[in-house]
C-alpha cells in the first residue's frame, strides 16, 4: 500500500471525479469510505484500502484545486504525523489481534523501529492512541497530534459505563421502531442503577449526562443511524439530495410514464357502495410538462391500462397534446418491462427506457405532477384519503365518498386543463403555450401516428395456430376465409400454421392476423364467432366472466358432492371397470376354448387315402352300342 496517498485523504463534502462520474465524500474512517454520486444520489461504500487505490488511479481527479489545504484543517506536519501513526497501527494490526495489549505490542513496536529506523512511541502511549482511533470510528484524522486537541481529553466515564452506553444504544435506539433518544437515556439510567459500579459506591458514582449520552449517539455515522432506524430504502432517500436538472432538446423526445393510487374513494353509480381507490396511469412530456394522456380505472396497474394510456398519448384528436414519441421512460415494474409492451412501443418507432432501481431522479416530473394533482384535485374532494393517516386524522373517507369513476374522470380532466393554462414555476411559461410554440416552430414536420397504426399495431401479440380457418384463445374463436386459404397453403408447403395475432384487450370483437406468407402485407381481420357477446367486450370484463363461470362450476361441484354424486360417480366408474374387465376375461376364455377345440378336432379325425385302382386289360372296341352301362369297365386314363 502506498501510504503517501493518505496525506490526500478527503474530508466530508470533498468532490472528485472517477471514471467520468462525479462524487462527493460523505464519511471517512479507517475501515470505510462512503461517497455519493452527484448525478443520481446513489450511495457507495468501499473499504479504506480500496479507496486509496482509487485515489492512486489515473481516473481519479480532485475537483477542489486546493484540496490538500482544505482537509479537516490539518497542517502538512500534522498530516505527516497522522500518516506515520496510521502506518504503525497497520503494522501492529497485521501481527496481532490484540493491539491494546501492552505485553504483545511492545516487541512489535521495537521490531517496527528497527525495521524502519525510526523512534516509536511507548506501548502504553500506543494503546491509548489506538483506543482513541477506535472510539472515533476508525477515523484516521483522530491520529493527528492536534485532533480536537483543545480542552480536556481525559475519559470521564469508566469502561463499564462506556460499554453499557454502546449496548443500550444498539439494543434500543439503533433499530427499527426504536425508542427515542430520551427514552433510551432513561433505560441507560436504570441499567446504571443496577450496575456493580453504582452498587459499590453510590455516593461517588458519576453517571453520564443526557448531553454526553447524546454526543455518543451522534458520533456514529449518519448512514448507520438512519439505516438502523428507518431501513436502507428510506435512509438512501433521506441522504440523497435533489437531482440534476434534465435537459431536453424538443417535445416528445422524452416522455415519463408512471402509475399512482388516487387519494380518493369512489362509489358505485347504482348501489352507492364504496368501491375503493382507483388507479391513475399518466404520461407527461418532459420538455413542455404537458400531460399527454391519463387513464383512471379500478384495475390495478397492468399491460392493458398501460397500453390504453400509451395509445392516447400518440393521438392528436382527444383534446390533449400528443404525437409520435421518441423515448418512453418507465420504472422497473413488471408491467412496464413485458415483452408485449416493448413490442408495441417498438412497433411505432418508440424506444423504451426503464430507469434504474430506486432512482426517482430518472423520471422526476411525473413523480412531481402526482403531488401537484393530489393537492389541487384529489385532496379537495369528498372521500379523500389524504397522503397519510396523520393528515387524515378522524376523517371517515369511506363514509364521505360520493363520486363515481365517471365523475372523477371529468373532474380530473378539468384539473388537467387548468394545469396546462397555469404558469409553471420552472418553465416560467404555461405548459400549453410551451407546446403551442413548439407546434408553430415545426410546421410541415409530420410527427403524427396514424389511427390505422394505433388500431392495428398497438395490441397484445400472441403466437397462435390456425385451425379450420380460425384462431382461438381463452375460449374465444375468430374466423376469416382468408385464414383458411393461408392454412391450406402452409400445409402444402409443410410449414407450421402458427401466426401472430394482434389483440386489442379493450375490444374483443375482432383481431388482426399477420400473413406468414407475406409479413409486409396488410393485416387480416378476423371477426368473433360470437359477435353479440364480444361487442365492446374488454379482456378485463371477459376474464371476470370466466372467473364467475369457474366459481359457478365449483359451486355446482360442491352441490353435487353434498348430494353424494361423487360417491355415486365413483361407484359407477368401478362398475363399468368391473364389467369391462369381466368382458375381457370372457373374451380371452372363449379364444382359448376355441383353440383347444380346433386342436382336438385335428387329432381325432383319421384321414385314409383313396385306394389305388388296378388298371384292367384293354378290350377291343365293341360295335354293340346298345349294351347296358353296367357292362362298362374303367380303362387307363379314365380317371
Amino acid at each position: 500500500m502506498n501510504f503517501a496517498s493518505i496525506s490526500n485523504l478527503p474530508a466530508i463534502g470533498h468532490e472528485f471525479t472517477f471514471q467520468g462520474d462525479k462524487f462527493t465524500v460523505g464519511y471517512v474512517s479507517g475501515r470505510l469510505v462512503r461517497f455519493t454520486s452527484v448525478a443520481g444520489g446513489r450511495e457507495h461504500k468501499v473499504k479504506f484500502e480500496a479507496f486509496l487505490e482509487m485515489m492512486e488511479s489515473k481516473d481519479f481527479i480532485h475537483e477542489n484545486k486546493d484540496y490538500q489545504d482544505s482537509y479537516v484543517g490539518l497542517s502538512k506536519r500534522d498530516i505527516a504525523k497522522r500518516n506515520s501513526v496510521f502506518k504503525l497501527i497497520r503494522f501492529v494490526e497485521s501481527h496481532t489481534d490484540t493491539p491494546c495489549s501492552q505485553t504483545k505490542i511492545k516487541p512489535l513496536l521495537d521490531k517496527y523501529g528497527q525495521k524502519y529506523n525510526v523512534k516509536v512511541m511507548s506501548a502504553s502511549n500506543f494503546a491509548r492512541t489506538y483506543k482513541r482511533y477506535t472510539e472515533a470510528g476508525y477515523n484516521v484524522n483522530a491520529l493527528a497530534p492536534n485532533h480536537k486537541a483543545k480542552g480536556n481529553r481525559k475519559h470521564q466515564f469508566s469502561k463499564q459505563q462506556e460499554k453499557i452506553i454502546s449496548k443500550v444504544l444498539k439494543e434500543n435506539y439503533f433499530k427499527r421502531n426504536g425508542e427515542t433518544l430520551k427514552e433510551t437515556y432513561q433505560i441507560f439510567r436504570d441499567e446504571m442503577m443496577d450496575s456493580e459500579e453504582f452498587q459499590h459506591a453510590p455516593a461517588s458514582f458519576k453517571r453520564a449526562s443526557y448531553a454526553s449520552f447524546r454526543r455518543r449517539a451522534m458520533a456514529y455515522d449518519i448512514s448507520y443511524r438512519l439505516i438502523s432506524r428507518h431501513g436502507p430504502k428510506k435512509a438512501k432517500g433521506m441522504l440523497r439530495a435533489a437531482g440534476i436538472k434534465h435537459e431536453t432538446g424538443f417535445p416528445l423526445e422524452f416522455v415519463e410514464a408512471d402509475g399512482h393510487v388516487v387519494d380518493c374513494m369512489i362509489v358505485d353509480e347504482e348501489t352507492g357502495e364504496v368501491l375503493g381507490r382507483p388507479f391513475l396511469t399518466l404520461f407527461i412530456d418532459r420538455a413542455t410538462r404537458t400531460v399527454l394522456s391519463f387513464h383512471l380505472s379500478l384495475r390495478a396497474f397492468c399491460f392493458d391500462t398501460l397500453l390504453v394510456t400509451f395509445k392516447d398519448a400518440l393521438r392528436q384528436d382527444n383534446g390533449l397534446p400528443g404525437g409520435r414519441i421518441s423515448s418512453v421512460i418507465v420504472d422497473n415494474g413488471s408491467d412496464y418491462k413485458t415483452k408485449a409492451f416493448r413490442s408495441a412501443v417498438l412497433s411505432v418507432g418508440c424506444d423504451l427506457k426503464p430507469c434504474r432501481i430506486q432512482e426517482p431522479n430518472s423520471k422526476p416530473f411525473v413523480e412531481s405532477v402526482f403531488r401537484t394533482f393530489n393537492l389541487r384535485c384529489f385532496h379537495t374532494l369528498d372521500g379523500t384519503t389524504f397522503s397519510n393517516p396523520e393528515q387524515r386524522g378522524d376523517y371517515d373517507s369511506a363514509n364521505e365518498a360520493i363520486y363515481t369513476l365517471d365523475d372523477l374522470n371529468q373532474i380530473f380532466r378539468s384539473v388537467v386543463d387548468d394545469y396546462h393554462q397555469t404558469i409553471h414555476t420552472q418553465l416560467e411559461q404555461a405548459p400549453l403555450l410551451a407546446w403551442q410554440d413548439w407546434i408553430d416552430d415545426i410546421k410541415g414536420f409530420v410527427n403524427e401516428v396514424t389511427p390505422q397504426e394505433i388500431n392495428t399495431q398497438l395490441r397484445d401479440v400472441k403466437h397462435l395456430s390456425i385451425n379450420k380457418g380460425t384462431v382461438r384463445f381463452h375460449h374465444l374463436t375468430y374466423k376469416s376465409h382468408d385464414l383458411s386459404g393461408i392454412e391450406q397453403t402452409l400445409k402444402l408447403l409443410k410449414r407450421t400454421t402458427n401466426v401472430h395475432v394482434y389483440i386489442d384487450n379493450s375490444n374483443l370483437s375482432h383481431v388482426y392476423v399477420e400473413n406468414p406468407l407475406d409479413p409486409k402485407a396488410p393485416l387480416i381481420k378476423a371477426v368473433s364467432t360470437e359477435p353479440e357477446r364480444t361487442k365492446d367486450l374488454t379482456m378485463y370484463d371477459y376474464m371476470r366472466e370466466r372467473e364467475a363461470i369457474k366459481l359457478k362450476k365449483e359451486e355446482q361441484e360442491q352441490r353435487l358432492k353434498e348430494l353424494g354424486a361423487e360417491e355415486k360417480s365413483r361407484a359407477n366408474r368401478k362398475l363399468r371397470k368391473r364389467i369391462k374387465d369381466n368382458a375381457s376375461l370372457r373374451k380371452q376364455r372363449h379364444s382359448e376354448n376355441l383353440k383347444k377345440r380346433k386342436s382336438a378336432a385335428q387329432q381325432t379325425i383319421d384321414v385314409t387315402p383313396a385306394p389305388a385302382l388296378i388298371p384292367t386289360a384293354a378290350k377291343k372296341p365293341s360295335n354293340d352300342i346298345t349294351g347296358s352301362f353296367e357292362n362298362m369297365t374303367w380303362g387307363e386314363g379314365d380317371e
